[in-house]
């Protein structure tokens, strides 16, 4: 009763750690967190899971480009984790120093994004188009490689149209971005 309040925001969390940190052991720490919670405070509190337990298990866990693709991709389904998913890997994993964490979040959130395509467009992207000019080129490099793998997944999915998830505003900016950045010389890094 006394951790009640808190299961919804500690199950998100150890999901989180569990597909998403750099590290191995932590991700397989935070899973084992997860296992020993579902089973002492049961699965009714723990939405899902025991679905998430059989599969984000320490085995699958070990392999980072498996965790941040096909692991998260499956978790992403339950509605209770998937926006936490999403703005962890737009506003967290995206501007993460490490470059390749940084690719990897990108193709996994375009990956998440056809689940809610809508979503994205209009909750993830502007932020990310935003980002794009951001003096740090680490949170222009992540933003950059996001709205790519966005607008791969919007053409994938034939919602680049007129009438799709873009509005016009949006299309003439995604259209701009990449001469923007080069008439503010932002690719050299400052």
């Amino acid at each position: 009763s006394v951790l009640k309040p808190h299961v919804k925001m500690l199950s998100v969390a150890l999901v989180l750690t569990s597909l998403f940190d750099r590290e191995v052991n932590c991700r397989r720490a935070a899973s084992a967190a997860f296992q020993e919670s579902v089973g002492r405070q049961g699965a009714d509190s723990f939405k899902h899971g025991i679905a998430i337990l059989t599969t984000a298990d320490y085995f699958s866990l070990g392999n980072r480009n498996e965790s941040y693709s096909n692991i998260a991709l499956t978790i992403s389904k339950f509605e209770e984790y998937q926006t936490a998913i999403i703005h962890h890997l737009s506003g967290v994993k995206l501007i993460h120093w490490d470059q390749s964490i940084r690719q990897l979040s990108s193709r996994s959130l375009a990956q998440i994004a056809k689940l809610c395509p809508a979503y994205c467009a209009s909750n993830i992207l502007p932020k990310l188009l935003e980002q794009c000019f951001d003096d740090d080129i680490i949170i222009r490099h992540g933003s950059l490689l996001g709205c790519a793998e966005l607008v791969l997944v919007f053409g994938e999915l034939r919602l680049l149209h007129c009438g799709g998830v873009l509005d016009d505003k949006k299309m003439s900016t995604l259209a701009g971005l990449v001469p923007s950045i080069e008439k503010a010389r932002l690719y050299r890094g400052r």
